[in-house]
């Protein structure tokens, strides 16, 4: 990896992990899964890899495993704060952490560090699909012809989603076709969100449960929310994959 695989992310962007919860929750497979971590010095384009030992976030502080071979290692332990990437899951990570020190983990030689007080949730792949739990609905209403018809949202993206109901009589429904002005309604804590959003249809098919004139249709979004509801919508993926990696940690 090279200096090109580092954004620069501010605080004002939408894919901001606000909560250190959730910081700690992308944090763990990390650890679990031994993912390889770049350390970056952008300013002049250097770096070295290591791995997440541990986290602990009650003490404000992690863990990178020391290698024993970069040529890097005394100029990074000068810098105020290193610059984190890791991939896991085709999902970018990137993160800030403080007060670099060489110190021994469980016997080992470990980088230890503030716990990070900056990261970055990016997805890799455009179609990255989260489901969304029955037990917290999402919905999308459609307006036609001065009627609002309902549709559950059965999982999510930055790029689109796939809803499941019944189009308006005589829709004509197909491939390619406009929904404007859609009501896209999502929970983020105690509150309700709601987006008004067009969409373009990428496929349409009789769903598997439901009346006969159900469908299932998968969309895109036909331009960026406003940045305000974008970093919400944001928030509410990262809840999302939160609880998907808690199930799939209780599964094991």
């Amino acid at each position: 990896m090279t200096l090109k695989h580092y954004l620069h992310l501010s605080e004002a962007s939408e894919f901001l992990v606000a909560s250190k919860a959730e910081r700690m929750a992308f944090l763990r497979p990390l650890v679990e899964n031994r993912t390889l971590v770049t350390v970056y010095d952008p300013p002049h384009d250097a770096m070295m890899m290591s791995m997440l030992v541990a986290a602990e976030p009650a003490d404000n502080r992690i863990f990178l495993d020391a290698p024993v071979d970069s040529p890097n290692v005394q100029r990074f332990l000068t810098l105020a704060a290193w610059h984190l990437v890791a991939f896991p899951d085709n999902i970018r990570l990137q993160m800030v952490a403080a007060a670099p020190q060489r110190v021994d983990y469980q016997s080992k030689p470990t980088f230890m560090l503030e716990f990070p007080s900056h990261m970055w949730r990016v997805q890799r792949r455009e179609f990255h699909r989260l489901d969304v739990p029955p037990s917290a609905p999402v919905r999308l209403h459609l307006p036609w012809n001065g009627e609002r018809f309902p549709f559950q949202v059965r999982n999510m993206s930055l790029a689109g989603l796939c809803i499941v109901g019944e189009f308006p009589a005589h829709a004509n429904v197909r491939e390619g076709q406009r929904l404007d002005g859609c009501d896209l309604q999502f929970p983020v804590g105690a509150q309700t969100v709601s987006i008004t959003t067009d969409l373009e249809i990428r496929s349409c098919q009789p769903a598997a449960q439901g009346t006969a004139a159900a469908t299932t249709t998968g969309c895109r979004f036909l331009s960026p929310f406003p940045p305000a509801s974008q970093k919400l919508f944001q928030r509410y993926l990262n809840a999302l994959e939160c609880d998907y990696l808690a199930r799939r940690r209780q599964a094991r």
